[in-house]
């Protein structure tokens, strides 16, 4: 076969690939996401902790059309069923226990229409599991000094894959789902079930999510 055979074939081939990437119009640089799901705890943690509601945030910044740099929160509440009480003047007030994971990475971005893309990531995460006092009608308050609430905490990496559904033609708001499975070490104070002792732990969060992306 020639070589400019060989470059036809080539070009053939290709065209189903790029036909989704040319039909995407230019991206947002900017986006801003909001989910709710849950959270399962694995490795160590599947004696310590239960499966539990999840509440995630991110923000991307896209410098290039199909590459985009995250930053998120991933917020886990009750996984180790802490119960727990604070005397104070204002009387007894409960003690909780919720998991904070804060990734930082970046993910690539694969349209396979005009409205749907896939994407998968990954980088490094920041996890602290904490104790704190609960304010009947204020939720979580710091200004009470918790005199017995524990905290542990430690880093480790994530990958992340999902889809999103543009919901209207100005591609501005999306809808999709996303699954992020995170691995790390913690140490620390105890924590429930969870021993004063380093612990390897693995999350499989997966949530629902709202995008809204600009300018």
């Amino acid at each position: 076969m020639t070589p400019r055979k060989w470059l036809s074939l080539g070009c053939l081939l290709a065209a189903p690939v790029a036909a989704p990437l040319v039909a995407q119009p230019l991206a947002r640089q900017f986006s801003f996401s909001a989910g709710t799901g849950g959270a399962i705890p694995r490795e160590d943690l599947t004696s310590f902790m239960t499966t539990s509601p999840l509440l995630t945030i991110g923000f991307g910044y896209r410098p290039i059309k199909y590459l985009q740099a995250d930053v998120g929160l991933d917020a886990v509440f009750h996984a180790a069923g802490v119960r727990d009480f604070q005397d104070t003047i204002i009387g007894r007030l409960k003690i909780s226990d919720n998991e904070i994971m804060v990734p930082l990475g970046g993910r690539g971005i694969l349209p396979i229409g005009p409205r749907v893309e896939l994407f998968g990531g990954g980088g490094t995460v920041y996890l602290h599991y904490g104790e704190s006092v609960e304010v009947p009608g204020g939720g979580s308050d710091s200004s009470f000094n918790c005199q017995t609430c524990r905290s542990r905490g430690g880093w480790g990496y994530y990958t992340t894959a999902g889809v999103n559904v543009a919901v209207e033609r100005s591609r501005r708001f999306w809808v999709g789902v996303e699954s992020r499975l995170i691995h790390g070490k913690t140490n620390g104070d105890p924590l429930g079930a969870v021993p004063p002792l380093e612990t390897t732990d693995t999350w499989i969060n997966t949530a629902a999510v709202f995008t809204f992306r600009f300018p």
